[in-house]
């Protein structure tokens, strides 16, 4: 009896194995498509540029020396910018939910820039993993068409687009969310399930908030507007309200619990906003996602680049922050599976989601948008200055869709299946982009020759110049234990007047700056003469280029 129970054994074993290996291939497949730079210099090079990922490190890096005693416990949002100011790092995502992906390297001796090079590359991968799982277990789908559908998301030409500001890369909580109400909502599921994917979602929801706040507010807002939409569809509604009748209870518990933990967060972050210098609604619409937007692949594209520069996508504002585009057969396959599947409540209930959020968000020709309206009327909008990157999260429809096409196609036979491979494999080169990456160690010696020169005795420093010599203040600060003076953050306090002088001029004119600094420092009953002025440019120019150029 144990011998033909160890054979079951075997032959489960060796499927799945078989089942796992296009999911390692195309895995494998898809890192070094995107990151062979980085791969190719033994993670010398760092994904990302010297702007954003900068001062997202420093923001990980903080959470690190915080949990591992780094930090003053009591410290926590008091990071060692913008000297002497209190509660700097509530002008910025907090990246906190994220820390598991980074800590253990710097536990095991990483130094920050391998760790963080690793955090980048485990974040994508973790993202690839979840989404095959989330098709096999929800969607149904064969080994082959979940791996192609999840190197559709998790390299995505819109999300590779974001890859310098990475706290939108990592979209575990995402996808945790989405299945968990999948499974609130599957005809099957019982009472135990449906309080599973309740606690599943908030629980996602909240480590989201705490981590990243766009892509938790997008989570947050498609959900509000899904909710909507299924309580207008008929065949939607019915269920919607039985559930919610049903599992009442648990509902009321889970708002309540989560507005409690949400409470500390909301409250640093209200406070911060009130501090902050405003935006205002005309610099949001520059960043409102145009139709265009929606083909817009960008000019790093590989099989799209050099489209950028027609008239129709030169013109594009901010166009950095437009390449939302999936690709002409990504979004044809998208909307052939929509058409195919038009009957299915839960197509006819995505597709109105997404035609809402399009209708809503979008700039249209002649002046025509509604974003005016929602700036000030949708509560937490506001802060949202970059509307269009909810654009990434079109790429998990189009993972569905692309692998419930395979899917499909390959129960229809031979010949189906390898027109559908192929057309998979063309959806997958869409996503081909060049993705930035800088040289770590030359990074790492320039911030130590800075480091070095601060006397032990100073209070404080300042490093002149521009915007990007503040993002690398932010490393001098964390490594020297010396805080500085200079800022940078999603949003920049009023009371941070070095503001005009460093990040608009530029720091061009070093007596401006200087005399800001000095105004700064007298009105928050600092010494001047205990803060350091440093000149970066003659320090770092002993630093060469290491070479990892991948």
């Amino acid at each position: 009896m144990w011998i033909r129970e160890l054979e079951v054994a075997f032959r489960r074993g060796r499927r799945g194995v078989r089942s796992a290996l296009p999911a390692v291939a195309f895995l494998l497949l898809g890192l070094a498509a995107a990151f062979h730079p980085v791969l190719r210099s033994g993670l010398a090079r760092i994904p990302g540029d010297r702007s954003d990922t900068i001062h997202l490190h420093f923001v990980i890096e903080h959470v690190w020396l915080w949990l591992s005693g780094g930090v003053a416990a009591g410290s926590f949002w008091d990071a060692p910018i913008g000297h002497p100011l209190a509660g700097t790092l509530a002008h910025g995502d907090l990246m906190l939910g994220f820390s598991p992906l980074y800590a253990p390297w710097r536990a095991l001796g990483a130094t920050p820039e391998r760790a963080w090079a690793l955090f980048v590359l485990v974040a994508v991968s973790l993202d690839y993993v979840a989404t095959w799982l989330l098709l096999r277990r929800v969607f149904r789908a064969d080994a082959l068409a979940a791996s192609l559908g999840a190197w559709l998301f998790a390299f995505s030409n819109a999300r590779l687009a974001q890859l310098g500001h990475p706290q939108l890369l990592p979209q575990l909580f995402v996808l945790g969310a989405f299945a968990s109400v999948c499974l609130f909502f599957a005809r099957d599921a019982s009472p135990a399930r449906q309080r599973v994917a309740i606690a599943g979602y908030a629980t996602c929801l909240l480590l989201q908030l705490w981590s990243g706040f766009y892509v938790g507010y997008f989570m947050a807002l498609i959900s509000a507007v899904a909710l909507a939409c299924a309580l207008v569809l008929d065949d939607t509604r019915a269920r919607v309200l039985e559930r919610v009748r049903c599992r009442a209870g648990g509902l009321v518990a889970a708002v309540l619990v989560s507005a409690m933990l949400l409470a500390p967060l909301a409250i640093r972050y209200l406070d911060a906003r009130a501090a902050s210098r405003r935006v205002g609604v005309g610099a949001g619409e520059l960043r409102l996602p145009r139709l265009a937007s929606y083909l817009y692949m960008g000019p790093e594209n590989v099989l799209y680049g050099w489209t950028a520069r027609w008239p129709v996508f030169s013109g594009l504002p901010e166009a950095h922050e437009q390449a939302i585009g999936l690709g002409l057969v990504t979004t044809g396959v998208l909307l052939v599976v929509a058409w195919r599947r038009r009957g299915e409540p839960s197509v006819r209930l995505a597709a109105l989601v997404i035609a809402v959020l399009l209708v809503a968000l979008t700039w249209f020709p002649f002046g025509v948008r509604l974003w005016r309206l929602w700036y000030y009327t949708i509560p937490g909008l506001g802060a949202v200055r970059a509307v269009s990157r909810i654009g990434i999260f079109l790429a998990l429809p189009a993972a569905i869709a692309l692998a419930c096409f395979v899917r499909d196609a390959r129960l229809r036979g031979r010949g189906p299946a390898l027109m559908a491979l192929a057309i998979a494999l063309v959806c997958g080169a869409e996503q081909l982009r060049r993705v930035p990456s800088y040289d770590g160690v030359r990074w790492a010696c320039e911030v130590e020759r800075l480091v070095e020169v601060i006397p032990p005795e100073a209070a404080a420093f300042h490093l002149m110049g521009d915007r990007f010599d503040g993002l690398q203040a932010l490393a001098v600060a964390q490594r020297s234990g010396v805080p500085t003076v200079n800022f940078v953050g999603g949003a920049f306090p009023k009371e941070w007047t070095l503001f005009e002088a460093q990040v608009r001029d530029g720091g061009r004119d070093p007596g401006a700056l200087r005399a800001a600094r000095l105004r700064f420092l007298v009105e928050h009953g600092v010494d001047p003469d205990t803060v350091v002025e440093i000149d970066p440019e003659a320090i770092r120019a002993g630093c060469a280029a290491s070479g990892a150029r991948g």
